[in-house]
C-alpha cells in the first residue's frame, strides 16, 4: 500500500464523514496534495457545492497534507486546526477539487520546531478548483508523550 493509499484509509477510518463526503486523494507528493470530491454528495438547493462541504472538504486536504509530511518524519503527534478562515469567490458546480503545496523550507523549520520546543504551527493554503474558494489554516502540532 503506497502513502497516498495509507493516508486516504487513515482519513476513512478516523473521519467517518469523509466517507459520505466521499473525499478522495487523488495525487500526493512530498510538498503537494489534490483531493476530490463530487458535487452530488455535497450540494445545495442551488446546484452547486455547499459552503460547508467546501470548508470541511479544504480542511481535510489541510491536515492530510500536513499528517503525511509528519509521517514521513516518523513524528508522532496530534494535529489540529487551531483557526481557518475560507473566502467563497464563485460557486462551484461540478466535481469538488482542492490543491494545497507547501514550500519545503516551510516544512523543515515546522519540524525542527515541533522537535525542539514539542509544538508548532504552520499556515496551509487549499484552493478550491481554481479559486472559486480559498482557505487559510492554522494547524498545530504537539508531540504525543513517548
Amino acid at each position: 500500500m503506497n502513502n497516498r493509499q495509507q493516508l486516504q484509509q487513515l482519513i476513512s477510518a478516523s473521519i467517518p464523514l469523509s466517507e459520505f463526503m466521499q473525499f478522495e486523494i487523488s495525487e500526493l507528493t512530498d510538498n503537494s496534495i489534490r483531493t476530490r470530491a463530487p458535487l452530488q454528495t455535497n450540494i445545495n438547493i442551488h446546484g452547486s457545492a455547499f459552503a460547508g462541504s467546501l470548508y470541511s472538504l479544504s480542511m481535510l486536504t489541510a491536515w492530510a497534507m500536513l499528517t503525511h509530511r509528519l509521517r514521513q518524519h516518523a513524528i508522532d503527534t496530534e494535529l489540529v486546526a487551531a483557526r481557518a478562515d475560507i473566502r467563497y469567490r464563485k460557486p462551484v458546480t461540478g466535481q469538488i477539487d482542492c490543491h494545497a503545496t507547501l514550500e519545503p523550507g516551510q516544512t523543515e523549520v515546522f519540524i525542527s520546531q515541533l522537535q525542539r520546543k514539542g509544538r508548532a504551527r504552520m499556515e496551509v493554503e487549499v484552493i478550491v478548483g481554481d479559486g472559486a474558494a480559498i482557505m487559510t489554516a492554522l494547524m498545530v502540532a504537539t508531540l504525543k508523550p513517548s
